[in-house]
């Protein structure tokens, strides 16, 4: 069986930063999958042919692909979608990742569907276009958010870009610097739970279960996200967000996810649904081994594929 890692990163840049890349090459050798590691911009390949090249050699097919990536731009979605339709297997379809990476999307979803989702408002930046005419009613702001608001890019990943605004003219400042810096950027703006300043919980969904979870806290900013001074915290998962986390992954269909949670009030509100979440945090504080746990679900799978073809 051969396995395909799109990264940002070539196979000969890898170092100890690359910890989920690692760790799916060690599990991948213990369970005989031969991988190659690569940058989308080292495949090319023809629309009507079969045939693959990697660095300008011919390339197989590989059985399944692991794509590791932003999709921050059109040939990284392209080379997946090529690879899709040869028939390498993905975990999770370019089209259910790409719908996922879209927050404005995902809390749309969530509303339509009746799960504790964010207070959330897109940015309207056309108005700054026009002379006099403010980027947003920063009116209705405090009404409709409050203060602190947050604000954040709708594609965002790992916390980069995420800010916290205060009050009325913070927002009305950065949101004109970035409009400055970029017409073109997608901002939102979401309620901050102060209950859950700096913590959040990541739970864990692969094959419409839940495999694990962690509870993870910083003393010293606002964001949720997983970093290396990241405090891992115990914490009991109930049942009712074990329900809520598998429906929440059937709903994407994700066959494998990682789902945010922030800690308000009066219960869990979902932050954010993850299309391929990275589990270094997950390993360090349950001593699971995810990598393999993972790579066995995609064998499974493919051997099933297999055998209903035969039928």
């Amino acid at each position: 069986m051969t396995g395909l890692i799109l990264y940002m990163k070539a196979a000969q840049e890898l170092d100890s930063s690359d910890y989920v890349i690692s760790r799916f090459l060690e599990a991948g050798e213990s369970l005989g999958i031969k991988f190659t590691v690569c940058t989308p911009g080292e495949i090319t390949f023809m629309t009507e042919s079969r045939q693959l090249k990697l660095a300008g050699q011919n390339y197989p097919v590989p059985s399944f692909v692991i794509p590791c990536l932003l999709f921050d731009s059109y040939y990284k979605v392209a080379v997946v979608r090529q690879l899709e339709s040869l028939g390498t297997y993905s975990l999770n379809p370019i089209d259910f990742m790409l719908k996922a990476r879209d927050k404005l999307d995902t809390q749309q979803v969530l509303s339509a569907h009746g799960f504790p989702a964010l207070k959330t408002k897109l940015v309207n930046l056309d108005r700054l276009a026009r002379r006099f005419i403010p980027p947003i009613d920063i009116s209705s702001v405090e009404q409709d958010l409050g203060y602190p608001v947050i604000v954040k890019n709708i594609t965002g990943a790992c916390g980069y870009g995420i800010n916290l605004c205060n009050d009325e003219a913070e927002l009305q400042n950065l949101v004109e610097l970035i409009y400055l810096n970029n017409k073109q950027a997608k901002i939102l703006l979401q309620e901050y739970i102060s209950a859950s300043s700096g913590s959040a919980l990541r739970v864990y969904v692969l094959g419409g279960a839940v495999i694990g979870h962690m509870k993870h806290s910083s003393s010293n900013s606002f964001k949720s996200n997983y970093k290396a001074d990241t405090k891992i915290e115990p914490f009991e998962l109930t049942q009712e967000v074990i329900d809520m986390s598998v429906k929440i992954a059937k709903l994407f269909n994700l066959e494998m996810t990682g789902i945010d949670y922030l800690f308000d009030t009066d219960g869990m509100k979902v932050c954010e649904v993850n299309a391929f979440p990275g589990f270094k945090g997950l390993e360090k504080a349950t001593g699971q081994d995810i990598a393999t746990i993972v790579l066995k679900h995609i064998q499974q799978n493919l051997s099933s594929m297999k055998a209903n073809e035969k039928k």
